[in-house]
């Protein structure tokens, strides 16, 4: 087999399938992020020897804006001091393609930086090259001609880039942040409006209110003003306009479709339904809102988390009403279980 259709997930494998007994691997991506980088060179580090190029670009705006990750590149530079490993970095600011080429066993071109997003969130697709396919020579007579178009960049350099470049944009960059963070709130208000209750305070639940707005809505096929005024019956947060942002937001999730003269449910908000399938939706959240895979991600690294403890020094922006609503989704569908510790109550990722 010389060729293959891959996704991003399926990258990590391929490179630690075909690592070994290369001379040379290059790595060619606009974005970096340190998680997948660790992730490649905990592969990587089991060879004593490493000839690696790494093509990427350098831009203080995607810095600051997390685009990119700067402990990615300082990451990279650090192990440039192994003993036997020669890495260079290259640099090209017009850098679009994503490639890795491992000696002349693989090659992957496709639509993944090497990101997490793009190794895990992300629906991307690319294609392998294997087994010596003259392929892989031309891909990497391209590469030639990339770096030879690039500027070698050193640790010095990127030291220096930084402290030069990143003071300057600071303050305009947190200003297009909060402006970002209000339109993300403004959209987000749908899912922010699902409000922990029980038929005491007739109030809408998490997944539990998801469900019983898809069970009524199989069961009666209403108009919207229908759906809206049963849920003006049933919650006691603001009445119209909220339980508006509340169908948009399942609108938006793909299970509910509206027509001028009713509202039903879609293929897949009917199979969440009849399954009660948490992790259905969960996929659908993460798909249309990737910081719930962020939260993922640092579930993984902390073993409890509380709302105010989430914001700029871990990269997850928001307020602690931002986080606190998602980590009341993840609790609703069972990802998570709360910890009370004295007066604190902390989430923990459920095993």
């Amino acid at each position: 087999m010389k060729h293959k259709i891959i996704a991003g997930n399926d990258i990590l494998s391929i490179v630690e399938k075909y690592y070994l007994g290369v001379n040379e691997i290059i790595l060619c991506s606009p974005f970096l992020s340190l998680n997948t980088m660790e992730a490649i060179f905990d592969i990587l580090q089991k060879k004593s020897q490493i000839n690696l190029k790494l093509i990427t670009k350098y831009d203080p705006i995607d810095l600051l804006m997390n685009t990119s990750d700067e402990q990615a590149f300082h990451y990279v530079f650090e192990k440039n001091h192994f003993q036997k490993w020669n890495i260079e970095v290259y640099i090209l600011n017009n850098l679009h393609a994503k490639i890795i080429v491992l000696g002349s066993k693989a090659a992957i071109i496709g639509s993944s930086n090497l990101t997490y997003s793009g190794f895990h969130r992300n629906q991307e697709l690319g294609i392998g090259i294997f087994e010596k396919d003259s392929k892989i020579t031309t891909i990497r007579k391209r590469l030639d001609g990339f770096m030879a178009k690039g500027n070698l960049l050193t640790e010095q350099d990127f030291q220096v880039y930084c402290e030069n470049d990143l003071p300057q944009y600071e303050n305009r960059v947190a200003t297009v942040k909060k402006l970002l963070s209000d339109i993300r709130r403004a959209r987000d208000v749908g899912l922010q409006s699902f409000v922990p209750g029980d038929e005491t305070t007739q109030e809408i639940d998490y997944f539990d209110g998801v469900k019983a707005i898809l069970q009524f809505i199989q069961e009666k096929a209403p108009r919207k003003k229908d759906c809206i005024e049963w849920l003006n019956e049933r919650s006691m947060r603001e009445g119209k306009e909220i339980n508006e942002h509340r169908l948009t937001f399942l609108q938006n999730l793909g299970l509910i479709t509206f027509s001028p003269d009713s509202v039903s449910l879609s293929q897949f908000g009917a199979e969440i339904l009849t399954n009660n399938s948490t992790s259905l939706f969960y996929d659908r959240l993460t798909l249309r809102h990737p910081e719930f895979e962020k939260l993922s991600v640092l579930f993984d690294s902390r073993s409890k988390i509380h709302p105010n403890d989430l914001g700029d020094n871990q990269k997850l922006y928001g307020s602690a009403e931002y986080w606190a609503a998602r980590l009341r989704w993840l609790e609703s569908l069972g990802k998570v279980e709360v910890v009370k510790e004295g007066r604190r109550k902390l989430y923990a990722k459920l095993h």
